[in-house]
C-alpha cells in the first residue's frame, strides 16, 4: 500500500485464479480499482480471458470484472470478447494461453489504452 506507482495506467489482471476456487472476487477487484482511482491513476480491469477447461465459474466472475469496471467508471478492456479455440494452438495447457491467444489479448489491450489515450497511437 505504501509503493509509490508512476506509471499512467494500471493493468488489472486478476480473477481466474479466484474462479477457479470459487473466492470472493469483488471486493478484492474493487479495492484494487479504488486505490488506483485514489492515485489519481487510470485504471483498467481486463476481465478475464478464457480457459480450455477446469474453471467453471469463469464467466461469472468476468461478468463481475465488467459490472465492477463500469460501477467505478475505470476501462474495461473485455478480454472475455477476445476470439479463441480451445486447442493447443491457443493453450498452452488447460488456462494459459499459448502466444496466438495471448497476442490476441494484448493487442485487445492496447486498442483499450489507444482508446484512452490516443495520442499513443
Amino acid at each position: 500500500m505504501n509503493d509509490r506507482i508512476t506509471s499512467r495506467f494500471v493493468v488489472i489482471e486478476h480473477g481466474l485464479n479466484d474462479a477457479g476456487n470459487g473466492f470472493d472476487y469483488e471486493t478484492p477487484l474493487r479495492t484494487m480499482v479504488q486505490r488506483v482511482k485514489a492515485l489519481q491513476k487510470t485504471a483498467i480491469v481486463t476481465g478475464l480471458s478464457h480457459v480450455r477447461e477446469g474453471v467453471d465459474q469463469r464467466d461469472a466472475y468476468d461478468a463481475i470484472a465488467s459490472r465492477v469496471a463500469k460501477e467505478e467508471g475505470v476501462a474495461f478492456a473485455n478480454w472475455g470478447s477476445v476470439p479463441f479455440t480451445r486447442d493447443s494452438t491457443d493453450f498452452a495447457d488447460d488456462v494459459h494461453p499459448a502466444q496466438p491467444y495471448s497476442t490476441r489479448l494484448t493487442e485487445q489491450l492496447a486498442r483499450t489504452i489507444d482508446g484512452l489515450a490516443p495520442e499513443c497511437r
